[in-house]
């Protein structure tokens, strides 16, 4: 193979691209790994689906000008979308868009009326926290857009489009453009970023990098190096930007009420760490600090916090976390809590005809954001109207923090079980922690060039998870 051109391939789930010649040197791949080549068990780096959902750039491409081109349905196909005999999806995000090419892969018939209240478009969202230091603008990041996606799916598409009530009686939604009845409904509405809660007339500058029009936003307010960023929770999603704004050239200070950045997910040892790596880099840490108010002043934003010192800044982002979309679930009197309630057995809500999944969806005491679940949601809720069953399993997920100043894998521990971090290695080149409980492993952190050992230890926790389960099912039988 050795005069073989290298390839590239594409995550048709989150579009990371999979270059032979670079390989994936923190999941153990090194620089001229043939696809072929990767171990069955390797996952995307960005999302942690398989291998098996990943196509040559080349062919992916081809399949989007071919979408682009196609005409527009004929009139019975919409006549026979907007009949009760249809599926509707509202939400057009990754659960959305995930929910109806699994429904696509079974089912090329039943009519699929998908809702959205912006333009639809097609577009991995975990690169909205690191597409600034590529250069990535808005459109660029656009993968297909709403219409063409919709033509490809073979779907009724309403863009643009805002449901303003359910009604389960007479299975109708009421939207800006008129009604529309539905057999089965599907909520894919997604999540917000937690208001920041605070006084000052600056409150409303504040923005909140959750979709591609606030990514709009942002580039908008940063079209040139230099500026003075404050981000405030140091979570997940504000650790990624502000390691993303720093390389992009900014002046980066990261805000957090609690004492380390990331601490609700990582060990404190590799909080420590990660807030080190951070520093380093040039960003400047402010922790077990909380915003009181946000003022406009001449030359940008005055933060006042609630120990009354100040600080200066061109633009503030809040990232403090989400909050799940369930207003509409809620007026419609579905069970809702921190989300949607749902059955792990088909995505079911407490109305049989309406399904939820992505963000929205809470599974027992969870939220689940990650793409991986989602697309294993996807797969119960499917399986579901196809009257089968393929019960969505709620473990706990393999997370990968795009923090190029500390590369970071994660398998958080479940909640439920009661153990402790060990500490097995650390140097120069990172950190091997594992979370142990009566001996087993049921969760790790890894940092460094240890991030390769992830998909293997993963494997290992999610075997015993399974045992435990299991045994656990075995015991009522038996009771």
């Amino acid at each position: 193979m050795t005069n073989i051109p290298y390839q590239k391939y594409i995550c048709r789930i989150c579009g990371f691209i999979y270059d032979e010649a670079e390989g994936d040197p923190d999941s153990g791949l090194p620089p001229g790994t043939r696809f072929a080549d990767i171990p069955d068990d390797w996952t995307c780096p960005l999302c942690g689906v398989s291998k098996v959902d990943m196509i040559l750039l080349d062919d992916f491409q081809q399949d989007l000008q071919t979408a682009a081109s196609v005409t527009p349905f004929d009139i019975h196909l919409r006549r026979c979308a907007d009949s009760k005999h249809a599926i509707v999806v509202i939400g057009a995000g990754i659960a959305g868009w995930t929910a109806v090419a699994e429904i696509r892969e079974h089912d090329m018939d039943t009519p699929i009326i998908m809702i959205s209240g912006g333009a639809a478009d097609y577009y991995p969202k975990p690169l909205l926290s690191m597409a600034y230091t590529q250069q990535r603008e808005p459109d660029a990041i656009v993968e297909a857009s709403g219409p063409a996606r919709a033509a490809e799916l073979n779907i009724v598409l309403r863009e643009h489009t805002k449901v303003i009530a359910i009604n389960r009686k007479r299975k109708r939604l009421l939207t800006t453009r008129g009604s529309i009845y539905y057999d089965k409904l599907i909520l894919a509405t997604g999540a917000h970023q937690a208001e920041l809660r605070c006084r000052g007339n600056g409150v409303d500058a504040v923005l909140r990098v959750n979709d591609l029009d606030s990514y709009r936003q942002l580039r908008a307010q940063l079209p040139q190096p230099g500026k003075r960023v404050a981000i405030i929770g140091a979570g997940l999603i504000g650790c990624e930007l502000a390691d993303d704004l720093t390389r992009g050239g900014h002046e980066v200070t990261l805000v957090e009420r609690g004492s380390q950045p990331l601490l609700q997910l990582l060990p404190r040892t590799l909080a420590q760490s990660l807030r080190q790596q951070l520093s380093e880099r040039g960003i400047h840490c402010q922790v077990l600090r909380e915003v009181d108010a946000i003022d406009r002043i001449d030359h940008g934003l005055l933060i006042t916090f609630k120990d009354g010192s100040v600080m200066e800044t061109d633009v503030v982002i809040s990232a403090i976390g989400l909050v799940a979309n369930t207003r509409l679930a809620a007026a419609a009197d579905l069970d809702c809590r921190r989300g949607i309630l749902v059955d792990a057995q088909d995505m079911r809500s407490s109305d049989p005809d309406i399904y939820a999944l992505g963000d929205c969806a809470q599974v027992g005491q969870q939220c689940f954001s990650y793409i991986e679940p989602i697309h294993r949601q996807a797969k119960t809720l499917v399986a579901s109207l196809a009257g089968k069953t393929r019960p969505f399993i709620p473990h706990q997920p393999l997370i990968r923090v795009k923090t190029t100043s500390l590369p970071l894998v994660v398998c958080p521990p479940p909640a439920q079980h009661s153990g402790h971090w060990h500490l097995v290695k650390a140097d120069a080149k990172g950190h091997y922690l594992v979370f142990l409980a009566g001996g087993r492993l049921l969760g790790f952190a890894l940092s460094g060039t240890f991030t390769q050992y992830g998909q293997r230890l993963y494997t290992d926790v999610m075997a015993t998870l399974q045992a435990q389960s299991e045994a656990a099912a075995s015991q009522q039988l038996s009771a």
